[in-house]
């Protein structure tokens, strides 16, 4: 089971943990979850999210508070649609290789298997971000199934 390669409270904000508890898993997507699982398999490396709860300082790579100052008004965080991954050994440039280079293989072959990073509702990359990796489930309203890449903008 995919959940039990994370600890749930890595997907949210310390601040939701608080305010939830236990319930905090009502704000975790299972598809975010399967992102994380399927970065950490490609790369068979430690793959962290947030690590407040391991005494880490990453704190908002997950579901944010909407007054969350992190991030824009209408982040895909505060819609509980993203996370921001940072790989023990990788680059974030190596990461969105990796990623982009399974989308075009699935793409190209039309490859339905579980085992590929869209079919995980991956839709968004940010290109340019210093040392992370964001990745959001935002639907682009066309029907044009590329991975869409935007610009990191702090």
């Amino acid at each position: 089971m995919i959940v039990q390669l994370f600890d749930t409270r890595e997907f949210v904000s310390q601040d939701i943990f608080d305010l939830w508890g236990d319930s905090h898993i009502w704000f975790v997507k299972r598809q975010l979850i399967g992102i994380a699982a399927w970065i950490k398999f490609k790369t068979q490396n430690t793959v962290t999210i947030n690590d407040w709860c391991f005494g880490g300082t990453r704190n908002f790579s997950g579901f944010r508070q909407f007054d969350c100052k992190i991030g824009s008004e209408y982040s895909q965080h505060k819609l509980g649609n993203a996370i921001d991954v940072v790989v023990k050994g990788f680059t974030a440039e190596q990461i969105r290789n990796i990623i982009r280079d399974d989308w075009k293989e699935s793409y190209k072959m039309n490859d339905k298997e579980i085992n590929r990073i869209r079919n995980f509702g991956l839709t968004t990359i940010e290109k340019d971000t210093p040392d992370w990796v964001h990745c959001d489930l935002r639907w682009w309203g066309d029907s044009n199934d590329d991975l869409k890449e935007v610009t990191f903008k702090p």
